[in-house]
């Protein structure tokens, strides 16, 4: 198969374009075609990608308007030039990647969306009417024009149908690289007297849940149930200012010398930051696949994770820590019973990293995308235009 796939910021680092990389270069290697197009850096040009089959196609991004997409790069999907079967278009609330669906549709070429985020209405209900108004004339046709969308886990399905999406759902999980794996350690130590639980990404207090997890620890303080010596990091970038409201809110509640606020941390720093970590805490309220749980089960550190995430079912399946429901009262009785059963942490860290290391890699994620693309390719066609948008 000619399998496209469409990123706009791509090569701009983070986990997402990491993780077309990754996808694309497995895709290769089963002796698929790839071609990933972004638009990430200020001038044009190909290059061949590292891995055989695969090639990295850029398009300067239009003066004035970073978030759409030049005239050429419409028009080589508008006319197919790369005789693509299969365009998998990344990003939600994008309106490159709107744009990018619509020369698709132009050309007849059957479009895979992969959001990579959620669809939920009470993540939406958050932003302006602006947001609103372009899922009514972009975004909802963008999906239902789709022949199929790629998620993470059905957890990402479930909100796409709250949202009014029937369009059909196929999964195709995450990895991590197959040598990064070979070089990892387990963790270092079982707890000890001192414990230490971390909190590792943004510093967002609603999405992330973590007003929840700080009514949760002072609830087990006013119970007198918090052990002597335990620690609680959050560790990430404050993107949007958050942490004075948050460490108001852990003065407030009494939590002075129990929580701490370290910051963002290096990503040369990552995995040992990880691996310190008695116990990794996922308290989001709606998370459509929090990384940072897949690198603590490989890295054998058990989980504390809520309800509301895509990665919930592989925790369950794996058997490596503690699922919740996403509010304080909950989230307290998952750390009451995993305080409780320290003794167990190292076989929940053991479980989870067996199980990481064998459904979680990049070529077994290629796998699955292969099979679901072939069945769209020899199954379906294009939903009709359903927005025509103009060429500009």
């Amino acid at each position: 198969m000619r399998i496209g796939h469409f990123l706009s910021h791509y090569p701009a680092p983070g986990s997402t374009t990491r993780g077309v990389k990754e996808l694309a270069a497995g895709l290769a290697r089963l002796g698929h075609e790839v071609v990933i197009y972004g638009c990430g850096l200020p001038a044009g040009g190909e290059k061949q990608g590292e891995t055989p089959g695969l090639r990295v196609v850029h398009y300067p991004a239009p003066r004035g308007l970073p978030h759409f997409i030049c005239r050429g790069l419409r028009e080589r999907f508008a006319e197919n030039r790369d005789q693509l079967d299969l365009l998998v278009v990344h990003g939600l609330f994008n309106p490159a990647a709107a744009l990018v669906a619509w020369s698709a549709r132009r050309a007849g070429v059957p479009y895979v969306v992969c959001p990579r985020g959620l669809h939920h209405p009470a993540l939406l209900g958050r932003r302006s009417m602006r947001k609103a108004l372009y899922g009514r004339l972009f975004e909802r046709p963008m999906l239902n024009g789709a022949v199929a969308i790629q998620v993470f886990d059905e957890y990402q399905t479930a909100c796409l149908r709250e949202y009014g999406i029937r369009t059909p759902t196929f999964v195709v999980h995450s990895g991590l690289d197959d040598e990064e794996l070979a070089r990892l350690t387990p963790r270092p130590r079982p707890p000890g007297d001192g414990l230490h639980l971390l909190y590792l990404g943004r510093i967002d207090a609603h999405t992330k849940g973590l007003d929840l997890l700080l009514r949760a620890l002072a609830a087990g303080r006013a119970a007198g149930k918090t052990p002597e010596g335990l620690e609680v990091s959050l560790v990430g970038p404050d993107q949007r200012g958050e942490t004075p409201k948050l460490l108001r809110m852990a003065k407030d509640l009494r939590l002075g010398g129990l929580v701490r606020f370290r910051g963002p941390v290096e990503p040369a720093l990552r995995w040992e930051t990880i691996k310190s970590a008695d116990l990794l805490l996922c308290p989001s309220r709606h998370d459509a696949f929090p990384r940072v749980v897949l690198e603590a089960m490989a890295v054998g550190t058990p989980v504390i994770v809520s309800t509301n995430t895509g990665i919930t079912s592989a925790v369950k399946a794996a058997g490596c820590g503690y699922v919740v429901a996403p509010d304080a009262a909950s989230l307290w009785a998952g750390l009451e019973a995993a305080l409780r059963e320290r003794r167990r942490w190292p076989v929940l860290g053991e479980a989870g990293r067996c199980y990481a290391y064998a459904h979680f890699t990049w070529d077994r994620a290629a796998e699955e995308a292969a099979r679901s693309y072939e069945e769209i390719v020899h199954t379906a066609r294009p939903v009709a235009l359903q927005n025509p948008l103009p060429i500009v």
